[in-house]
């Protein structure tokens, strides 16, 4: 017999991956079926966290527009049981519609008229209910960020004169958003005097270590952005021993530390590569591909320059699109392999955003 709450209890005593999230979908083909609405949308936005948190996003973007069909639908849906602190089902939608418009920077495959229409639509949403746009110029900066940095300056401007409110980011969270923004601006004391609530946990992300991490992968990127890679490495060494405390897809930054590595200590790099090469080959965000793919191509620049032997002996499967029988690869064409793909991804974030961005990106890398 069908119990919404019985499947909710089911589907989070599982490990977070693939069979949560078949598990989750099976809930939502449930509550379809026996017409309860409500649940309909609050399973469909499970598999959103469950996507956007320990995934990749891309089944958020899948099931995301039927959230909305359905809101519109039954615009008077309760919240659902297990979620009582959102006012209704609105409520609800609006809270996760921020990290759908988070996303949008993340996926070529999303046309930029769509892009738009997703934060027009939020914004008109988030208003309508009686919360403040400081969700959407946050996101709206995220987004321009990388194709006009004039206008995602001014975005950022009005996200900071908004208070926060019931549909904004915890207030942890919004410290890393500008810590970010002054540490990509090359302002340094602007980022450590914010920091220091984060720094001795006064200010925490539901009490745990995860704005922290953030914190702390911000500088990494400042001081790997600068190749200052003897305080890239030492960002590394604190991140490493807290990331056994979270399971969230999000604190993955192992190509960051392959491509700390391949300047600092080349055979951990070379580990770093044996142990992910499967885990990047199956990304399926374009941005997180590219980066780690530019890493990666960067990695076997500097190996090939360093080994006597033009060759390398690696252990990949059948599935890899250079694999051979004997286990033995062209260092340069491994090389070339990650730089292409890269390069291909680039020009496809570049032909929809009208912009050169990641191009340049990758041949700073990469020269």
């Amino acid at each position: 017999m069908y119990n919404a709450l019985q499947l909710k209890k089911e589907f989070n005593k599982m490990e977070h991956g693939t069979s949560r999230m078949s598990a989750i979908k099976e809930a939502i083909r449930l509550a379809d079926e026996n017409k309860d609405y409500a649940y309909s949308v609050g399973f469909r936005l499970d598999l959103c966290d469950e996507s956007c948190f320990y995934g990749d996003s891309m089944d958020m973007l899948v099931v995301f527009p039927q959230v909305l069909k359905l809101i519109d639908e039954h615009p008077d849906l309760p919240s659902t049981y297990d979620k009582p602190y959102f006012v209704n089902a609105l409520d609800y939608v609006v809270f996760v519609y921020k990290w759908v418009i988070g996303t949008c920077d993340r996926y070529y495959q999303i046309p930029l008229k769509d892009c738009e229409k997703f934060f027009e639509d939020f914004k008109k949403r988030t208003t309508a209910f009686g919360y403040n746009l400081k969700p959407y110029y946050s996101n709206m900066y995220d987004f321009y960020r990388m194709i006009d940095e004039n206008y995602a300056d001014n975005c950022f401007k009005n996200y900071l004169k908004l208070p926060l409110d019931g549909n904004g980011d915890c207030e942890a969270c919004g410290r890393n958003k500008e810590i970010a923004y002054y540490l990509r601006k090359g302002n340094l004391k602007k980022a450590e005097m914010l920091s220091k609530d984060i720094e001795d946990f006064t200010l925490t992300c539901d009490g745990g270590y995860e704005a922290w991490l953030r914190m702390k992968s911000e500088y990494l990127d400042y001081y790997m952005e600068k190749q200052d890679f003897d305080n890239a490495m030492k960002y590394i060494n604190q991140i490493k021993r807290k990331l056994m405390r979270t399971d969230k897809s999000e604190y993955d930054y192992w190509e960051k530390f392959l491509y700390c590595y391949t300047y600092t200590d080349i055979g951990k790099a070379l580990k770093l590569y044996k142990t992910y090469w499967k885990k990047w080959q199956d990304e399926r965000c374009p941005s997180d591909k590219f980066e780690a793919y530019m890493f990666i191509a960067v990695f076997f620049k500097e190996l090939e320059k360093q080994r006597k032997r033009s060759k390398i002996k690696l252990e990949l499967d059948k599935s890899f699109p250079l694999y051979n029988d004997d286990g033995e690869y062209v260092i340069t064409k491994l090389r070339d392999f990650y730089y292409n793909s890269a390069k291909d991804i680039a020009l496809k974030f570049d032909k929809r955003n009208g912009t050169d961005y990641f191009m340049n990106r990758l041949n700073e890398k990469y020269s």
